[in-house]
């Protein structure tokens, strides 16, 4: 239930919770005996103190095994285990948003899965591992959770989509986002993802990069006074200059 990669606290976790394996020994006996027969492989260190790790010879090993478990148990077993992580994981939470988000999803716990895909993606971007990035927040948005932040989970959707040079479709999605963010009077937002749209779409052609400026500031106009306004003042300065018109685009830089 845990993965290929598990740990034997959480084993023992979830025997004490759900089965009736009184005895402490059980489980150091049965890891012990998998070991014995080379169906799981112990290693030196784990990424959880006082933890054992372990790891499955096989993925397909794991896999039939785990369709040997009662379907009426599994959904339990997933929400011990994202229990387990979420105690357990300390300042390291980020890292295993994605893992808690997925055991949370199989457990049937759909609006606290959605938190943990986005924020999973969250961290997917800050160390720019993009296309995983996109599929978490592609998982968070299609739970269709009514607690999740969609606006926030398309504009990172959008944000790893332009980073894998999908201009047009990071534009598409940063309008969704743009208008529940309208929607939620959030104006810094909303000045912020007209930048990113004006910049993603210089990229495919300049003038229309400007047409996106010039909306987004008839959209705020005297609504906020940001750093995310200042954003889009200066992306509109910028596409000026690069169609030649020095005045327009000194009177924005100026602004």
């Amino acid at each position: 239930v845990v993965g290929r990669l598990f740990w034997d606290r959480i084993v023992s976790f979830i025997q004490s919770e759900e089965g009736n394996g009184a005895d402490p020994q059980l489980i150091p006996q049965s890891l012990s005996s998998l070991r014995n027969r080379e169906l799981v492989y112990r290693h030196e260190e784990s990424t959880f103190i006082g933890a054992i790790e372990y790891l499955f010879k096989h993925d397909v090993l794991r896999e039939v095994t785990y369709e040997s478990v009662v379907k009426r148990l599994r959904k339990s077993y997933h929400r011990l285990v994202a229990n387990w992580l979420i105690a357990n994981c300390g300042d390291r939470i980020s890292e295993y948003s994605g893992l808690i988000a997925k055991h949370l999803e199989m457990g049937h716990r759909k609006e606290q899965a959605c938190q943990y895909f986005l924020q999973s993606g969250e961290y997917a971007l800050r160390n720019y591992a993009n296309q995983e990035a996109e599929n978490q927040f592609r998982r968070a948005l299609n739970l269709e959770c009514t607690k999740i932040d969609k606006p926030k989970s398309l504009e990172g959707l959008g944000d790893s989509l332009e980073r894998q040079a999908h201009h047009e479709e990071a534009i598409q999605i940063w309008k969704d986002s743009i208008d529940l963010y309208q929607k939620q009077v959030n104006w810094e937002s909303v000045a912020r993802l007209y930048a990113k749209s004006a910049r993603a779409a210089w990229l495919i052609d300049a003038s229309r990069s400007l047409n996106i400026c010039l909306e987004g500031l008839e959209c705020i106009k005297e609504k906020s006074k940001s750093h995310e306004v200042a954003m889009l003042l200066h992306e509109t300065g910028r596409e000026y200059h690069f169609i030649g018109k020095t005045n327009e685009a000194s009177e924005y830089c100026q602004i």
